[in-house]
């Protein structure tokens, strides 16, 4: 019944965590967000401490762009 039910609110675009269990907390990426940027060991003048260290880092080195493989057409 519950794979019925999913199937036919997924066809639908209706599928979500409230369909199936009412009880379960809704996803709110802006609260995430806060608490991710803003939890413990954040402090607000990390961004710029950031961009600092990237100035006196040495540049990234690519790798080299991997052989060609497969017929060699000679000019």
């Amino acid at each position: 019944e519950y794979v019925a039910s999913a199937s036919v609110l997924a066809a639908i675009g209706a599928l979500e965590a409230q369909s199936l269990a009412p009880a379960t907390p809704l996803y709110d990426p802006n609260t995430n967000f806060d608490r991710i940027r803003h939890g413990p060991g954040w402090v607000p003048w990390a961004p710029v401490l950031e961009a600092l260290d990237r100035v006196g880092a040495p540049p990234v080195s690519r790798p080299p762009p991997p052989a060609p493989t497969g017929v060699v057409v000679k000019p």
